[in-house]
């Protein structure tokens, strides 16, 4: 502003000159980038809900407990929900799963879109006998099994063409390898 016989008057060249045109642009930028973040922070949460495979809901799952025997070996001990059936928090490949006892699976089992979650290969595919009949699965080798304490490597799994949920059902080929007793609502695995 240019003060005119004491009189404001706004000098119409000075919000032309390339000085102060040269600020606008960086608000505009600011504004763009500020504008990109949040749209992308959006598209993230979009994703994230509809997408399969980003890992199971473990809330009001149980916990296995794991005691040190005096051989120094661990003993799990898995405690029986509401529903009479055993369902608890492990590990495969160090990510958290919900997994269900189930000793009338041969193989460790899990739905596809968990398997995907666990970056697990595909071995080939062959037919399976089910409770809900005959089924396509794909055979896999799970790297890594921790249940509490206790931990087994390369577990043979099965990955059923269209098994549904995030529980993966914890089989014989895994508790093979266990001493199990079962009392008290509570089931205790031991190496």
């Amino acid at each position: 502003m240019r003060k005119l016989n004491n009189k404001a008057i706004d000098d119409i060249s000075y919000c032309n000159s390339e000085e102060n045109l040269a600020v606008a642009p960086e608000k505009e930028e600011r504004v763009g980038v500020l504008i990109i973040t949040i749209l992308l922070f959006v598209l993230i949460g979009i994703f994230s809900l509809f997408t399969p495979g980003l890992g199971p809901n473990l809330k009001n799952i149980s916990l296995p407990q794991t005691e040190i025997t005096a051989e120094n070996s661990a003993r799990v001990i898995l405690q029986q929900g509401e529903s009479g059936h055993y369902l608890f928090v492990g590990e495969i490949n160090s990510k958290k799963v919900k997994f269900l006892l189930d000793t009338g699976a041969t193989y460790v089992t899990i739905p596809p879109s968990v398997a995907s979650y666990l970056g697990l290969f595909l071995n080939g595919s062959h037919y399976v006998h089910t409770a809900n009949g005959k089924s396509l699965s794909h055979s896999t080798i799970i790297p890594n099994i921790k249940v509490g304490g206790i931990s087994l490597n390369n577990i043979k799994g099965g990955i059923p063409k269209g098994m549904g949920g995030d529980k993966i059902l914890l089989g014989m080929s895994f508790l093979k390898e266990l001493k199990i007793i079962q009392e008290n609502r509570k089931v205790t695995l031991m190496m």
